[in-house]
């Protein structure tokens, strides 16, 4: 019996204790403020081929996560894959938030993107889901993975995609 009243006495604390803590409060237009500016500094960064501006819009211990790729993780790792990225021929890109949330120092966004080329091109559409935090008075990425909507190659198109590469491979 007194197993069973010690038992119901804890229980009652942590339901009281839990009951009582303060959730965190709902900042999401503060959120939204604060990763528009920080995507426009992310999209000027992309824009001007600066892979070390890119990066830093992302916390010291992000994670970025491309498609078909292995997580690229910290902020020196990330810079590198945003060069790779500029390197590959991606000149642009425009963001749109679709979705955000911010609770206390945390927010979430979903959103759409268009990465362009030369001349504006474009040369994928994109979704995201990018987890971010506040670290002083700035919101910076601190897990970001993204995905293309364009459909994947038919088998012809892969087989020609051998042919042409096998052909340059060839004349060099």
């Amino acid at each position: 019996m007194r197993n069973t009243h010690i038992t119901w006495t804890l229980a009652l604390a942590l339901l009281l204790i839990v009951g009582c803590a303060a959730p965190q409060q709902d900042n999401t237009e503060e959120a939204r403020v604060g990763i528009e500016a920080t995507n426009a500094q992310f999209m000027a960064a992309v824009s001007q081929g600066d892979a070390a501006g890119a990066a830093a819009c992302y916390t010291e211990d992000a994670q970025f996560m491309p498609p078909n790729g292995e997580i690229v993780s910290g902020r020196e790792a990330i810079q590198e894959a945003m060069q790779g990225l500029i390197d590959a021929g991606i000149k642009g890109l425009r963001l749109e938030a679709i979705e955000v949330e911010g609770h206390g120092d945390t927010a979430y966004e979903v959103g759409k993107g268009t990465l362009t080329g030369e001349d504006g091109q474009t040369i994928d559409e994109v979704k995201y889901i990018v987890i971010w935090k506040k670290v002083g008075d700035e919101w910076k990425l601190h897990r970001d993975i993204f995905n293309s909507n364009l459909p994947l190659p038919t088998e012809e198109e892969h087989e020609h995609g051998d042919e042409e590469a096998e052909h340059e491979h060839e004349e060099s």
